[in-house]
């Protein structure tokens, strides 16, 4: 059942338009990256600088930043799509 749905939603984003799908590309590309980076500070701040609350903090901000802008990229992405496709 979860197999099939996964099928389903990659079916459905397999026809999204050429701008949307690259949207949600470059999206997808800034979320792994800010990701990567906050993790890293974490690590970072956790083993190599000592604690620093600044440090954590700022990580904690740049890991939320990461999931919200990738939210944004495939929300706008599929909106823009479903405009682009009724006009």
């Amino acid at each position: 059942n979860l197999k099939q749905s996964f099928k389903k939603i990659a079916m459905e984003l397999s026809k999204l338009g050429s701008p949307s799908k690259k949207i949600i590309k470059i999206g997808t590309w800034l979320f792994l990256g800010l990701l990567t980076i906050g993790a890293l500070l974490k690590v970072l701040n956790h083993t190599v600088f000592g604690y620093d609350w600044y440090y954590e903090h700022l990580s904690i901000s740049i890991i939320k930043t990461s999931f919200t802008m990738f939210a944004e990229a495939v929300i706008g992405g599929i909106l823009i799509d479903f405009f682009l496709k009724r006009l």
